[in-house]
């Protein structure tokens, strides 16, 4: 074993050790009861110094499990320089069998008395003072290892970056000043204070006893780089949770060789039941039709040939070289983009660069498409025997069906000392504890951006975040769709990944210059980086390993032609409108980015007839009602080679932005108010997406009306107030302005043109506007600066390349996804509030079927009601709505003293948590009316939750 005194240093201290080994093995580090009852302490514990051997040698195991190999050599020190993946390893073993060493104190030990009694009888002395430091013992665990490191002149960096890691394996960093001032002094009171000898030694001989452990020497410890250390953490954070969960506990001291760690760790990884390792399928570049039959079904039941598209074609053969660091791929909609990442991800992954892919989207709606499409990819590719990890991840999202359908497999919760039975099963598998964390440990995750943005947000154990991220290809789709806020986050994130070496591919079918060229920055680290710019009307731009740019452009391809005329933004005229265009048959859908002006527009296309079935669609139903919304969208307009699609011969579907972005739709006829160019693009991406048969004659040429006032008189262009507040006057005005005037839009031809147009700073729109378009694009520019400035505050900022240490990194707690969703997003406040509608003492979820049973409808039938104490969480959570309570000028105090009044008795956390509106049938509503913080909220099935009125008003 070690010698205390190895290396010089304080040797009649060290000399006081009466068996480093012996007392460390007395000195408990977990226990599994209560720390002591009315007659005294009876419960299992075990030894720090099995449970530091526990961590160590667990971490190192995580860690080749989880990092494919290319990932294990792009660690880098201090100096930029990499890391040998088996130095890591060591490292890694090193880190973990010392982060509890703040446990060997007088403060912490004397929580259990009784083992505290069995310590200092061994030979430990006794505490002068009882009292607790106050700090934790991860900060004095990093203050020891920075008094290790001065007493054998250890290289300043490498004890910094060890130190680093150990004094945040609970979550949040300390802060410098903390470790030099009291948690400095308390170690050096252990050291060097007569009446508690031993102590401050016992720590220094763990450091070397956890050395010991890894096979490594003092001067062969290496300084990763502080942006890695956060990731090696949050391995280390995943190894101490698994050996606290699984670790075997004594009712007595049973010193132990080392040796039988490695038995115990075995035991841990089997307890923890591991998926399989994801092998990625075999993508040909140059049989790339073949793969697209195979493995998406492309073409399979088309009567016609399906060769891959341009954009496709050229992200393969990006991919197949295995040197992609970020690549941006932007095409048009319904360009193929979605299988052109999932064949690069593959190629790349292949190449040993990642063994899992990340695929994050902007909306709940486009994340459940996304992740229904991606699990069937890897279902069908995937080995029969192979058991695969997956996650989708938003709020509530293991209510949906595609997770349900996923495999549970792996323990259910830690539980302390008691190993369950392991296993795995074939297939597609949600590891039940590894898919709960904040990014998943599994190899296939699907996501709403909020979680990948979340990276960059300071809150509590970012680094099992950032653990989770490094062995993956992340692939964002729609990276434009960000507001000011999430684009300040999405930069500090690209930075971080950039750190990490993670290979990105983003997607977009309408990015600006500019934000194209501040993301290849943010991730390349280089704010002079010069990213070329041409005209095109696809575009694949690739960053390689080596830090070079590669751009391949798609100049000329067939534009469709896209008959675009204007509208007044009349509900009545709309209506007569529709009626003569869809005289013939044919399926509309007609864009509202204002719920209220959408439920106005659905209301009077109901009300005039004669347009078939008129469907509402947009973000303040029910979860359950919002899931039968989108399937009905999609079987009523996707794919025609879907199954369960089934067109109406005529129909309208009013919605709000749910509609726009990922969701395979195909309208005959556009209608949309105006919105930002790259959304308007969006939009149109839906109007004659499919090559499809049997068009009314009227609509066999795609075309847009557009609600608003298409003149060019005046000084300035007059946008909808509604859609002012949503997307800002500058935006919606140089819009305007490049579209007056026109009759035609080509597909994808002026995509390119008119994102520069309006996202730039030249001229656009008429003559006489040409001081309010100046003023309007200075007042953009302007606000989108101010705007990344007041919320750095809000980024965990990426550590300069050289830092040794993330000691003076802000971590905070972020509590709950509504809270990540407001961090992390620009937009009013809402909260969710489950919604029952009672009869008698019955309570029922707000469905058509209560209401036309309460209008007296004979042949109604009442759903099940809910008890209050058998109600399960699925249930209560399907009667979940989104309420814009800022808007409704309900203020965060009043629904926190809602949810602080638990609605279900004796139910656990998450149904405590749940505020709840109990409501009233209203005939005169036609729905359920409920009086809430001296307002009244409305809620009709298929039309959602409106705000009435003030009380008695």
């Amino acid at each position: 074993m070690t010698d205390p005194s190895r290396g010089g240093g304080r040797a009649a201290h060290t000399a006081c050790v009466p068996s480093t080994p012996r007392l460390a093995s007395l000195l408990w580090a977990k226990t599994d009861t209560p720390h002591a009852g009315p007659d005294g302490f009876h419960g299992g514990w075990i030894s720090l110094r099995h449970h530091l051997c526990d961590v160590g040698l667990v971490a190192a195991r995580l860690w080749d499990h989880f990092l494919p190999e290319r990932a294990k050599t792009s660690v880098l020190d201090v100096h930029g320089r990499p890391i040998p993946a088996r130095l890591v390893r060591q490292w890694l073993i090193v880190a973990g069998a010392a982060h509890d060493i703040g446990k060997a104190t007088p403060a912490f030990q004397q929580r259990v008395p009784v083992l505290y009694e069995k310590v200092t009888a061994a030979g430990l002395g006794r505490a002068a003072d009882p009292e607790d430091t106050g700090y934790v013992h991860a900060t004095i665990s990093a203050a020891a290892v920075l008094a290790w490191g001065a007493e054998h002149d250890v290289d300043p960096d490498a004890s910094n970056a060890l130190a680093s890691v150990v004094g945040g394996h609970h979550g949040s960093w300390p802060s410098a000043a903390e470790l030099d001032g009291d948690a400095r002094e308390s170690v050096e009171l252990l050291l060097e204070d007569t009446t508690r000898p031993a102590w401050g030694a016992t720590m220094l001989a763990l450091v070397d006893e956890a050395l010991d452990l890894a096979h490594l020497t003092r001067d062969q410890l290496p300084a990763p780089a502080a942006s890695w250390q956060v990731a090696l953490s949050g391995l280390v954070t995943l190894a101490d949770w698994a050996a606290s969960a699984y670790g075997p506990y004594y009712a007595t001291a049973r010193p132990a060789p080392v040796q039988d760690s490695e038995a115990r760790a075995q035991t841990i990884m089997a307890a923890l039941a591991l998926t399989d390792t994801w092998t990625p399928p075999l993508v040909d570049p140059d049989q790339l039709e073949v793969v697209l039959r195979e493995q998406f079904g492309v073409g399979a039941d088309a009567s016609e040939h399906a060769p891959a598209t341009w954009v496709q074609q050229a992200v393969t053969d990006e991919a197949r070289h295995g040197d992609v660091a970020f690549m941006m791929v932007e095409s048009r909609p319904g360009s193929g983009k979605t299988e052109a990442a999932q064949m690069g991800s593959a190629l790349v992954a292949a190449n040993g660069r990642a063994n899992g892919v990340a695929f994050v989207l902007p909306t709940r709606a486009t994340t459940r498409q996304a992740a229904d499409r991606m699990f069937r990819w890897v279902r069908h590719t995937s080995a029969t025997h192979a058991s695969v990890g997956a996650a989708m991840t938003y709020s509530r999202a293991w209510l949906t069906k595609t997770v349900r359908d996923l495999t549970p497999t792996g323990p259910t919760r830690w539980r302390r000392g008691r190993v369950p039975a392991a296993g795995k099963s074939p297939g597609l598998v949600s590891h039940q504890w590894l898919s709960g964390l904040s990014v998943p440990f599994v190899d296939i995750w699907v996501a709403t951006v909020d979680h990948l943005l979340a990276l960059a947000s300071p809150r509590k154990h970012a680094d099992i975040g950032h653990a989770g991220i490094v062995r993956r290809v992340v692939v964002i789709d729609e990276v434009h769709s960000c507001d000011p806020v999430m684009y300040s986050h999405l930069l500090q994130v690209l930075t971080w990944l950039g750190r990490h070496r993670v290979p990105v591919i983003a997607m977009s079918a309408t990015v600006s210059d500019h934000l194209r060229t501040e993301l290849f920055r943010a991730y390349a680290g280089r704010p002079d980086l010069e990213v070329p710019v041409q005209r095109a009307t696809a575009r694949v731009t690739t960053l390689g390993l080596d830090g070079a740019l590669r751009s391949r452009a798609q100049e000329r391809t067939r534009s469709r032609s896209i008959k675009m005329q204007w509208h007044e933004d009349d509900n009545t005229m709309l209506a007569q409108t529709l009626a003569a265009e869809l005289a013939d048959g044919g399926c509309a859908l007609v864009f509202r980015s204002v719920v209220d002006e959408a439920r106005a527009t659905y209301d009077e296309l109901v009300r005039h007839g004669g347009l078939g079935e008129v469907v509402l669609a947009h973000s303040r139903l029910t979860e359950a009602d919002r899931a039968a919304a989108d399937a009905k969208l999609l079987d009523m307009l996707g794919n025609p080679y879907r199954e369960g699609t089934v067109r109406p011969e005529r129909c309208v579907i009013v919605a709000t932005q749910v509609a726009e972005q990922s969701l395979d739709l195909d309208a005959d006829l556009l209608v949309s108010d105006v919105v930002p160019i790259d959304s308007m693009w969006q939009r149109l991406g839906r109007l004659h997406r499919h090559q499809r048969p049997g068009r009314p004659k009227g609509l066999r040429r795609p075309r847009v009306i557009l609600l608003g006032r298409g003149e060019a008189g005046g000084d300035k262009p007059h946008p909808n107030k509604g859609l002012q507040a949503i997307y800002g006057e500058a935006l919606l005005a140089r819009t305007y302005g490049w579209l007056v005037g026109r009759k035609v839009l080509l597909d994808p031809l002026h995509i390119d043109t008119s994102i520069r147009a309006v996202y730039g700073d030249g001229k656009v729109g008429p003559r006489g506007w040409k001081h309010f378009m100046a003023y309007a694009a200075r007042a953009y520019a302007a606000q989108l600066t101010k705007t990344v400035q007041e919320t750095t505050w809000r980024t965990l900022r990426a550590p300069a390349a050289s830092a040794c240490s993330m000691f003076d990194t802000p971590i905070a707690w972020t509590r709950g996804i509504d809270d990540l969703e407001t961090a992390v997003r620009d937009g009013q406040l809402e909260h969710e509030f489950a919604i029952l509608f009672r009869a008698g003492d019955r309570l029922y979820p707000p469905t058509q079927a209560v209401v036309d049973h309460m209008a007296g409808d004979p042949d109604a039938v009442l759903p099940e009601p809910l008890d209050r104490a058998d109600a399960t969480l699925e249930e209560v959570c399907a009667t979940l709505v989104k309420v814009p309570t800022q808007r409704f000028g309900v203020s965060a105090a009043d629904v926190a003293e809602c949810t602080a009044r638990p609605y279900w008795p004796a139910r656990g956390a998450h149904l405590d948590r749940i505020p709840v509106m109990e409501m009233k049938f209203s005939r005169a509503q036609q729905g359920f009316v409920v009086d809430l913080f001296g307002r009244r909220f409305r809620y009709a099935p298929g039309r959602g939750m409106t705000w009435i009125a003030l009380r008695n008003h």
